[in-house]
């Protein structure tokens, strides 16, 4: 496989290709290994076990139908994944055929859908991902009809859509996560048939090939995805599929690893995580980081044992927690990626971390692997990048195994395209920022006189080091004000300050300072007083010059999710005759 590489830079894009399978992702020198490393290893081997028992649960459950959920047929090929990950890998754990049995009747299922509805590209990639490592795993498995039948789907459901002109193929040129996973997934489906329709997969690689520069792109510089952690844990998943598919197969990755922040990117989802295992959920990311083996594959690749620590910690969790790396369908990989024991152990080598992009971020904390450890994160950025919200100036904090400054993430997408909201009209005055969720009434940031944020607008960073930061609101308040400054000082277990200075501003104009929180609030004179879970957090502020409010989000009304629980804490500030207002905050856990 050493000369794939090097004969691929001569213009075939299926030179090196290996003829045997398995050979996505895994060979059977692959599988081997795994085999032989169960009974070295007690926690790779339970992890193991624990794989064939949610294989035959997933066994035993029908085969997939075609469930349509609004626009989507996503759902359902996400499912298809997971459970033939998980039938492939049991078969080669264990050499039982009824797994090969139950992989069978999932992709003749699949293969009888009329469609795996290519008008959502995202459902057909996942579905041919899936498709392809059944077909591949179980190659030497499979009945000779089974195969053609998968191969002709493959091909008529997967390929050859993603040759038409639709203009729904725009993820070919798009800077985002519908790049990696749509073409990761039709790679898989070309690697896994490439000697019986050579032209095609041809075609369809070549074109991976070229256009995955641009999924990349958004890395650059440091590893922040604009798209927030959630979505990098989707297609960051799907590049490293890729990745390690083309090597398997081909024997070359592209170069993609050596994309600018790419392997970087590992340190942002690490810092994105706070003591509370809840991420700095900006743009459209939940709250609760899912289990993910991918960071297996980034401390293998770095050679990062803090990263394999991190990881390994939570495959622990799931031991005791039984079924919940198994609802995600990536996690039969872990067999594939689980570091050497060298890699395994340790923790990031400092507490804060920064990284520039469309949606910079900055976070600190005073410890790791400590859950009552004091966490805060802030970012610039804003509406004006895929899956943004109104959020420039907005973050978290985490304090006392509490989070006290909270993103109400986003609200189901189906939810609002039902109720026939224009969701993914983000221009200057779109409905999608008429979403309570998605706009600046419902972030940790500023609002002046009740407006809105500049959708087309983005903030930076003016400074950011490791005690504190300045961000530049000001484009995102363009026509609300000339000039504003959010300064935050970090204080270690003190909590931290923040600062915001505000110029322009139209005289006697209301500037809002906001905290949404789920905690229980006291106004006392000069400070709240949160408190949750035996735990407290005091918001200081200046009595004489700002005006406390207590304001209740539960229910925004219309065609807005309710927020049970949670409430807005503001600080009202009133611009002086020259349109300037200062605000001071000190946030102090006790």
């Amino acid at each position: 496989m050493a000369g794939g590489a090097e004969a691929e830079k001569h213009g075939d894009v299926l030179a090196g290709l290996r003829r045997a399978h398995p050979r996505l992702l895994a060979t059977v020198e692959t599988w081997r290994a795994v085999r032989e490393r169960r009974p070295t290893d007690p926690l790779y081997d339970a992890f193991a076990a624990q794989a064939i028992r949610q294989a035959e649960t997933a066994a035993s459950l029908p085969p997939i139908t075609r469930v349509m959920v609004g626009r989507r047929l996503l759902d359902t090929s996400r499912e298809a994944l997971r459970r033939l990950g998980l039938h492939a890998a049991a078969y080669h754990l264990s050499g039982d055929s009824r797994f090969v049995e139950a992989a069978r009747r999932e992709m003749l299922a699949a293969a009888n859908f009329s469609d795996w509805n290519p008008s959502h590209f995202l459902d057909t990639a996942e579905m041919t991902a899936a498709l392809a490592i059944g077909y591949d795993w179980l190659h030497e498995a499979l009945d000779e009809e089974t195969r053609a039948r998968v191969r002709a789907a493959l091909v008529r459901h997967g390929l050859q859509p993603a040759l038409s002109d639709d203009p729904e193929l725009f993820f070919y040129r798009a800077r985002n996560n519908w790049n990696q996973v749509c073409l990761g997934g039709l790679a898989l489906g070309a690697l896994a048939i490439a000697e019986d329709e050579p032209e095609l997969a041809r075609e369809i690689l070549s074109r991976a090939r070229r256009c995955i520069v641009n999924g990349l792109s958004p890395y650059a510089p440091d590893g922040v995805y604009p798209e927030g952690p959630g979505y990098w844990d989707y297609g960051t998943s799907y590049q490293v599929l890729l990745i390690e598919a083309v090597r398997t197969a081909l024997g070359t990755d592209w170069d993609m690893p050596a994309a600018e922040g790419f392997l970087a990117s590992s340190d942002f989802i690490v810092h994105m995580t706070g003591p509370t295992g809840l991420f700095f959920n900006f743009a459209d990311s939940g709250a609760r980081a899912s289990f993910n083996p991918v960071l297996l594959w980034f401390a293998r690749e770095r050679r990062a044992a803090y990263l394999g620590a991190g990881a390994v910690r939570r495959i622990q969790q799931s031991l005791e927690k039984p079924g919940w790396p198994w609802k995600e369908r990536t996690g039969v990989f872990t067999l594939l990626w689980w570091p050497p024991t060298d890699l395994t152990a340790g923790e990031p080598p400092t507490s804060f971390w920064h990284g520039r992009g469309a949606n910079p971020v900055a976070a600190w904390r005073t410890a790791w692997n400590e859950p009552n450890a004091t966490y805060v994160a802030i970012k610039g950025g804003g509406a004006a990048v895929n899956h943004g919200h109104m959020d420039a100036g907005s973050f978290v904090l985490d304090a006392g195994g509490v989070r006290w400054a909270e993103d109400l993430e986003r609200q189901d997408y189906h939810s609002l395209e039902k109720a026939g909201v224009r969701l993914w009209d983000g221009r200057p005055g779109g409905q999608r920022w008429e979403v309570f969720r998605l706009n600046n009434h419902s972030h940790n940031t500023l609002t002046i006189d009740g407006q809105l944020h500049r959708a087309d607008a983005l903030a930076t960073f003016t400074r950011a080091d490791a005690e504190g930061a300045e961000i530049d609101l000001s484009p995102v308040f363009h026509g609300q004000a000339t000039r504003v400054r959010r300064a935050i000082r970090w204080k270690g277990v003190e909590g931290v300050e923040i600062e915001d200075r505000l110029e322009g501003v139209r005289p006697g104009g209301d500037v809002r300072w906001a905290l949404v929180t789920g905690a229980a609030a006291n106004v006392g004179a000069g400070t709240i007083r949160l408190s949750q879970g035996g735990r407290g957090l005091d918001i200081v502020f200046d009595a004489d010059r700002l005006r406390p409010a207590i304001e209740s989000v539960e229910k925004p009304g219309g065609f807005n999710e309710e927020n049970p629980g949670r409430r807005r804490i503001e600080l009202h500030a009133k611009a002086d005759a020259k349109g300037e207002a200062v605000i001071r905050v000190t946030l102090k856990p006790r």
